[in-house]
């Protein structure tokens, strides 16, 4: 950050402070509250106009989660959650800082919160006196539901929200008639013991894979993150403030490794937008470029939120989004863990080289005991669009051949892994149908693509099996689970590269399968 302070400082529109001409910035300019729903602005104060308070709530656009998924579920058949309004992010240049609108006293000022979506959330101390306090709200109740706040007249279910969205809602809201709660003594003084215990991770839980590097930093500071890292969010007020308590979790056997705090969602965005506008900025400026090369790469995995969907009165709001445009770039990505029984399934990429591996791995004796794989069929034209079907080339209309899921899962009941000669466009519909492939991805270098081009058939010369590498690593980015990858340093001759293959599935059917589910659509 040092060397690019400058250029930062340019940049820098939004609250998160990498030095110290930012931090003068966030106390001398007012930021949009709407495009920055979860910075600590918790003790805001005024009275609201009607549309602030709408423009505030739908605002809290959500991400939906199941609940009790602090363990890991013997061979689950998630089905696709419900998507929630996904939103665009506004340029961090396109519009200038606005005023805070100002609100009324609120919920929030005369009460104190705990809980969380593991736990339901709870009113732990009310002011006496209070307008909270006449509205029937005691020590020990559990708050249900805030009515037609969200877009569209949809309902927030507070029993199912964070602690962050609980305390950022109940700041805006002023009905009393709209917020729904009930006395629920067991619950509460089951909740206080949990709290009052060590060994109490927290009262949130969800699981998220983390889309971008971010180094420590902050007050707390900051627990350092690499992109595709899993963390376990415990505690989404951490501290009291805005930024979640997680733990770091070992990718294959979801152990926890290291706790502490992370930025939460909105802040995350705005790093991924900053680092975004810097690597940007590098490019147009060829001697920023040349210093980049000396620095160490930052990695960035560029996934869009899921399309809008039909949140109904169950959706899970597990934290605020900003009131943005309709597609954005997503610094977390929810995650379950599933820990498959079964043996699974494996694709290969570049999938022109399916086939010659497919082959090789089946020529010794002793490995048709462990592996199999289903031949393409013809399919009828009126079954190619059928959900159990998976087409070889989707891409195709004239290509007929493809695999049928029961061919699959007769070898999968056999306890052997089936090699399939599908492309990586067959991914998600395997997991529609709770399939959780494992996808191996061999990267070579320019001078083994020879080697390789054997197995690439009907690509012609080397550029053309270059392109298709490059095509397929950036799909390879976007799939909703993790892909395994052979480094070019793993092997140097086609045995080699079997003996790779092999270690890599025994390896991946052992560890936890981290799955964006909501993706599923």
């Amino acid at each position: 950050m040092d060397e690019n302070e400058k250029e930062i400082n340019r940049l820098s529109t939004f609250p998160f402070p990498p030095c110290l001409n930012s931090m003068n910035r966030r106390f001398n300019t007012e930021f949009e509250l709407d495009s920055w729903g979860s910075d600590d602005n918790d003790n805001t104060s005024g009275a609201p106009s009607e549309p602030s308070l709408c423009d505030s709530l739908s605002s809290l656009n959500s991400q939906v989660f199941s609940p009790g998924l602090a363990g890991l579920p013997p061979t689950p058949q998630p089905k696709p959650w419900p998507a929630a309004p996904g939103l665009k992010p506004v340029s961090p240049s396109s519009s200038p800082p606005i005023a805070v609108k100002q609100r009324q006293c609120s919920f929030d000022d005369d009460v104190t919160l705990v809980g969380g979506n593991h736990t339901g959330v709870f009113v732990s101390h009310v002011t006496p006196g209070s307008h909270a306090a006449s509205c029937g709200l005691q020590e020990g109740s559990e708050l249900l539901e805030l009515q037609q706040v969200l877009s569209g007249g949809g309902s927030l279910l507070l029993s199912q929200c964070t602690t962050e969205v609980a305390h950022f809602s109940l700041q805006w809201w002023t009905q009393p008639a709209s917020l729904k709660h009930r006395a629920n003594p067991e619950a509460y003084a089951t909740l206080c013991s949990q709290l009052a215990a060590p060994s109490f991770l927290g009262a949130d839980s969800f699981y998220v894979r983390v889309n971008l590097d971010m180094d420590p930093s902050g007050d707390v500071p900051f627990l350092g993150a690499r992109c595709d890292d899993i963390m376990h969010v415990t505690d989404t007020r951490y501290q009291g403030k805005y930024q979640w308590r997680c733990c770091l979790l070992d990718r294959c056997t979801a152990q926890p490794l290291l706790a502490g705090a992370m930025p939460n969602y909105n802040r995350a965005q705005q790093l991924l937008l900053l680092r975004l506008r810097t690597m940007a900025s590098k490019q147009k400026n060829f001697k920023k470029k040349v210093l980049s090369r000396k620095a160490v790469a930052r990695r960035v995995r560029l996934v869009k939120a899921v399309a809008p969907g039909a949140g109904g009165p169950s959706t899970q709001v597990l934290y605020t989004l900003s009131h943005r445009q309709e597609e954005q770039l997503i610094p977390y990505s929810l995650v379950q863990p599933v820990q498959a029984g079964a043996r699974r399934p494996v694709l290969f990429s570049p999938s022109p080289l399916s086939r010659g591996l497919i082959e090789q791995l089946l020529q010794p004796a002793m490995s048709q005991l462990q592996f199999n794989t289903c031949p393409p069929e013809p399919i009828p034209a009126t079954e190619r669009c059928q959900k159990h079907v998976f087409m070889l080339n989707p891409s195709i209309p004239d290509d007929s051949l493809g695999i049928r899921l029961q061919s699959i899962q007769d070898i999968v009941s056999q306890d052997k892994h089936c090699l399939l000669e599908l492309s990586l466009a067959n991914v998600q519909g395997l997991l529609k149908q709770g399939v959780y492939p494992i996808v191996i991805h061999i990267q070579p270098k320019n001078k083994k693509y020879g080697r390789l081009k054997k197995w690439f058939p009907q690509c012609g010369e080397e550029k053309l099996i270059e392109d298709l590498c490059r095509r397929e690593e950036l799909q390879l980015e976007t799939l909703p689970l993790f892909h395994h990858t052979l480094e070019p340093s793993r092997w140097s001759s086609t045995d080699d590269l079997l003996s790779a293959i092999r270690s890599a599935i025994d390896s991946q059917q052992r560890a936890v399968a981290w799955v964006e589910f909501e993706r599923l659509q």
